[in-house]
């Protein structure tokens, strides 16, 4: 039986995806399956260096996550104008990574195995613009229609306690990671046809 072209797993950051993902593609590699690896989510290139001059601007919070670290991470002012502009920004980042990495490699018959990719990006934008109907919008409805029509996407849950055992230093609050789980089973389960 063959893979479907393109799988993608996704969940929130500590669910095992790194791991389901390495092991899938080294499965599919020792069955002689021409496999491509992508990781793609948000603060790629562009969206990476715009974050870093803004963080030297002062776009930046001091973070108390549930186990007890202060962590600084980017974060943008609350205007309306902002949240748009890091939308923007943030689809034309992620956007040379989608049609090099994957639909390129699609194009020259390689069984795409993808460690994040629009899913985790719409929630990743949701999250930072704090705007959780991000995925309802024009860009996150276009980023939606940029997975492939014969994709096997596979959600990985998991609990928080897990969660905060396996990432001791993630740099979100305890209300934030259960704002991103229910919005990775909002879009997985609403948004895509499993």
């Amino acid at each position: 039986m063959n893979p479907p072209s393109f799988i993608n797993i996704t969940g929130i950051d500590g669910s095992g995806k790194t791991t389901t993902v390495n092991l899938l593609a080294d499965q599919l590699r020792s069955e002689n399956i021409k496999t491509r690896y992508v990781w793609i989510k948000s603060l790629h290139t562009l969206a990476f260096y715009i974050s870093q001059i803004f963080v030297s601007q002062g776009w930046y919070r001091l973070v108390k996550n549930p186990n007890g670290a202060t962590i600084s991470r980017f974060e943008l002012p609350t205007s309306n104008y902002a949240k748009e502009m890091w939308q923007l920004i943030e689809f034309i980042s992620v956007l040379p990574w989608i049609l090099v990495k994957v639909n390129l490699s699609l194009l020259f018959g390689y069984t795409v195995v993808a460690d994040r990719y629009v899913i985790d990006t719409i929630v990743s934008v949701s999250l930072r613009t704090r705007n959780p109907n991000f995925v309802d919008s024009f860009l996150g409805k276009l980023l939606l229609k940029m997975m492939p029509s014969d994709a096997m996407i596979i959600y990985l849950d998991v609990d928080l306690q897990t969660l905060l055992n396996r990432r001791p230093d993630i740099e979100y609050t305890l209300d934030e990671l259960q704002s991103q789980i229910d919005l990775y089973r909002s879009v997985s389960y609403t948004h895509l046809t499993l």
